[in-house]
């Protein structure tokens, strides 16, 4: 996991998080029960980030401003 953040202008800030999991493994092909006749050699990478965008100006107090932008990819074998 990391997160970090750049304030560039007075009420204006970007951020960044990105998260990354990696397991490779040998496993049961039934998992939820006791067997453990049945091996599986399984790989299993995830990553997820997102860029986001905020905008506050103090001289217009009813505008609050967010963007956010996704990024997800998951690949099991």
């Amino acid at each position: 996991l990391v997160k970090g953040g750049y304030t560039f202008q007075p009420g204006q800030r970007l951020g960044l998080s990105l998260i990354a999991f990696d397991d490779r493994d040998v496993s049961t092909t039934t998992p939820n029960t006791a067997a453990t006749t049945a091996p599986a050699d399984r790989t299993t990478q995830q990553f997820t980030g997102s860029l986001t965008y905020d905008h506050r100006d103090p001289s217009l107090p009813w505008l609050d401003l967010k963007a956010v932008a996704y990024h997800n990819r998951v690949y099991i074998r």
